[in-house]
């Protein structure tokens, strides 16, 4: 099985949250992908890091939506490293962690790039140094918002306004296995762990969400899945 690593947010917690206004009205398009916009899907390992991969992806899909620049370079990618470091609940890297504690670090420290503070699939200890954060603070975010993911529609209006959405599911070993474009569409379990994931499009022809995950490009499509 591939790691995980996403710890639930507690409901009060979450629901505290404001809720993001809706970015437009009218009618919706069947189609709307933002992958082209993100970095190629990262793998993971065996870290309980998926958080961390979730939203330096968004983190890099936003510096290249405003600066127009090229993912192919460590400079323009963001660090998974800095986020779950910082944030995982356990001393070793078995510990998950939550999208509230890591969206409250970029927030309030920034995001470091891939070349300031690689990746390192074998040890998350690594720390922090006072010029990483001083580069990392430039790219702060300022806010973010609760998405109505019960409400497809909500969720489409804000694909097709080009903010992505991240997303937290407990998924089984089918997902897992998940192959090409085919579309996950049960969850049959048992639960191999809460994940976080970006969802980058959807597709009413497939009735089904597109999503960048962090298990490498072997894993469905290029490293992006569909899930009913």
């Amino acid at each position: 099985p591939f790691a995980t690593g996403l710890n639930f947010a507690d409901q009060a917690a979450y629901q505290g949250i404001p809720l993001a206004s809706t970015p437009l009205m009218g009618n919706l398009p069947p189609v709307k992908d933002l992958s082209e916009n993100f970095p190629t899907p990262g793998q993971q390992g065996a870290q309980s890091s998926c958080v961390g991969w979730a939203v330096s992806a968004l983190k890099a899909f936003q510096e290249r939506v405003e600066r127009s620049w090229p993912l192919n370079t460590p400079q323009h990618q963001f660090s998974p490293s800095f986020i779950y470091n910082q944030i995982r609940t356990w001393s070793d890297c078995k510990g998950g962690s939550s999208f509230l504690a890591a969206l409250n670090l970029v927030r309030r420290d920034g995001a470091a790039t891939l070349a300031d503070f690689p990746y390192d699939p074998n040890d998350c200890s690594a720390p922090t140094t006072p010029l990483i954060k001083q580069n990392a603070a430039y790219f702060r975010i300022a806010d973010w918002r609760r998405v109505n993911v019960q409400d497809e529609t909500e969720v489409k209006n804000q694909i097709t306004a080009n903010f992505p959405v991240l997303v937290a599911a407990q998924v089984d070993r089918a997902f897992m296995s998940l192959a090409g474009s085919n579309v996950y569409t049960q969850f049959v379990g048992p639960s191999l762990g809460g994940h976080a994931m970006v969802v980058v499009g959807f597709d009413d022809t497939k009735s089904a969400f597109k999503v960048i995950n962090s298990w490498g490009t072997n894993w469905a499509a290029g490293g992006f899945g569909w899930i009913g």
